[in-house]
């Protein structure tokens, strides 16, 4: 058999205080099958996006809540196949973009639509309004955000295995995507960037402003303590010598909801 895990879960997450409410669905992927807490028949064929896309649609089918679900997610998540998909099942979404990314921008000098790179978009940016002072890496900084407003219409992606063998690249045109587009920096007493994050969303609400957002994005911090707890400074996850798939998941299962009530008891 062959060795070797996939773990991938969710955490339900407080708006206002970023602190964890419940751990939400779990998987547990090897060579040979995925084991879930919400799905015993995932197809094995799926992307890591592709399955997570099913599992944001089956999170907020089945949340009793009369609140908006915001499903945040990093880096990797920068995929425009990924975007339409949260879009099509309506599903409202905070991700982390990456720099090379291309978007449309409505240029006021130029007057017309320009296709930019999101780091030289971020760069027309100013630092926008103040968030909040934090301590990061050691020393004080202070978060700033600002927004404008973009589109994406580039084709989706992937590499497929030719009549030959040989992988090539498959384009697959799509929908338009009207979409938020925030820059959030870390700001030292220097007036230096000391980090930056590029973040794209389909949640258009006069309630919620740039400032939100990037509040909303700063509390996944708060949520890698419980992923820490996991893999290294409490459970040492990617230690474990078990090789049953299924008792390792069970073994999962147990110790998250011990990793969550840790986290509930040091507020």
């Amino acid at each position: 058999m062959k060795i070797g895990y996939d773990y991938q879960g969710a955490i339900a997450a407080s708006d206002r205080t970023g602190e964890p409410i419940g751990v939400l669905d779990h998987n547990l992927k090897t060579a040979d099958n995925v084991y879930s807490t919400y799905d015993d028949k995932i197809d094995m064929n799926l992307t890591h996006l592709g399955e997570l896309r099913v599992r944001a649609k089956h999170m907020c089918d089945t949340i009793n809540t009369d609140k908006k679900i915001i499903h945040i997610v990093d880096r990797e998540s920068d995929s425009i196949a990924f975007m339409r998909g949260l879009d099509e099942d309506k599903q409202l979404f905070l991700l982390r973009g990456k720099k090379n990314s291309t978007v449309n921008y409505y240029d006021e000098k130029s007057k017309q639509t320009i296709s930019i790179k999101q780091s030289e978009l971020a760069d027309k940016l100013a630092f926008g309004k103040e968030v909040k002072k934090i301590v990061y890496k050691k020393k004080k900084v202070t978060i700033f955000a600002n927004e404008c407003n973009i589109t994406i219409s580039r084709d989706a992606t992937k590499m497929i295995a030719g009549k030959n063998g040989k992988r090539k690249l498959q384009r697959t045109k799509g929908k338009t995507l009207k979409l938020r587009f925030i820059v959030e920096r870390l700001v030292n007493d220097k007036n230096e960037v000391v980090a930056e994050w590029l973040l794209v969303s389909n949640l258009f609400d006069e309630e919620i402003d740039a400032k939100t957002l990037a509040q909303w994005y700063y509390y996944r911090w708060k949520i890698e303590s419980y992923f820490k707890l996991l893999k290294s400074s409490g459970f040492n996850l990617e230690e474990w010598q078990q090789k049953e798939p299924l008792a390792l998941f069970k073994r999962l299962l147990i110790i998250s909801n011990a990793s969550y009530s840790y986290l509930e008891n040091c507020k």
